[in-house]
């Protein structure tokens, strides 16, 4: 995978996490809002993380990961 520079383009985890929370919301039908309802998370945090406009704290990715490992 090269990024247009001829240099190879690395996954960041951030950007593996946003991945994993979508393909998982497409494939089970689930909105960000019924996701985070579901894994106990507040979705104002979840949003802006999606979108990139935040960060977000590494125990909340764990809950949510947790809930989608275990769904």
């Amino acid at each position: 995978m090269e990024n247009g520079n001829n240099t190879p383009a690395f996954v960041s985890t951030e950007d593996r996490v946003k991945a994993t929370i979508y393909n998982f919301c497409v494939e089970n039908g689930l909105n960000y809002s019924k996701l985070c309802g579901l894994a106990g998370v507040n979705k104002n945090i979840l949003y802006p993380f999606m979108n990139g406009k935040r960060s977000i704290t590494l125990s909340t990715l764990e809950k949510i990961e947790r809930f989608i490992y275990e769904y």
